[in-house]
C-alpha cells in the first residue's frame, strides 16, 4: 500500500493511495486544507505549511516510490538549472529575461512608444509627471491606464 501523511500545521493526515479526488478533497479539508490536491506540492521540508510525505508497505511500493521520487528529483534539478539560465540566479523576474524584453519591444511598437516611456515609467521615475517644455501642460502618468492614454492620445 502506498499512502501518505499530510500535515497541515498542528494536523495530520493519513491517506491511502490511490483514492479518489472527491474523497481527498474531503479528507484535506479535514485538517483545514482548502486548496485542490494538484496544487499541493509533496514536500517534507522544515517551514513548509502543509507537508506531505509519502510512505510504502512493501519493498515493491517502496521501489515505485523510488522511481517517482528520483524523477521528481531529476525535473527539479532540470527546473533549478533552466531558472539559473533565465534568472541569472537571481530568480527575478526581468533580470536578462528574454521574453520580457520581447514583450517590452512589442508593447512599445504597438502604442508608437518613439522616447521610451514605458522603460522610464518601469524603471527611471518617481515622480511620475510628464509636462511641456514651457509648463502649460502637464499628465499624471501614476497609473497604467494613464500611461497608455497618453502614449496614445498625446504621444
Amino acid at each position: 500500500m502506498l499512502g501518505a501523511v499530510i500535515r497541515n500545521g498542528n494536523n495530520t493526515l493519513v491517506v491511502e493511495l490511490p483514492t479518489g479526488t472527491m474523497d481527498l478533497q474531503t479528507k484535506l479539508s479535514s485538517i483545514g486544507i482548502t486548496q485542490t490536491a494538484d496544487r499541493i506540492p509533496i514536500s517534507d521540508e522544515d517551514g513548509d505549511q502543509i507537508r506531505v510525505k509519502l510512505y510504502a508497505s512493501s519493498p515493491e511500493e517502496a521501489h515505485l516510490l523510488s522511481l517517482l521520487t528520483s524523477e521528481q528529483e531529476r525535473i527539479n534539478d532540470e527546473f533549478a538549472q533552466a531558472l539559473q539560465k533565465v534568472g541569472n540566479g537571481h530568480y527575478v523576474f526581468g533580470t536578462e529575461n528574454r521574453y520580457y524584453d520581447a514583450l517590452l519591444m512589442v508593447l512599445k511598437e504597438a502604442v508608437n512608444d518613439q522616447y521610451d516611456y514605458i522603460s522610464w515609467w518601469l524603471y527611471d521615475t518617481d515622480d511620475y509627471i510628464v509636462e511641456t517644455k514651457d509648463g502649460s501642460q502637464k499628465w499624471d502618468l501614476r497609473e497604467p491606464e494613464a500611461l497608455y492614454d497618453y502614449l496614445v492620445e498625446e504621444n
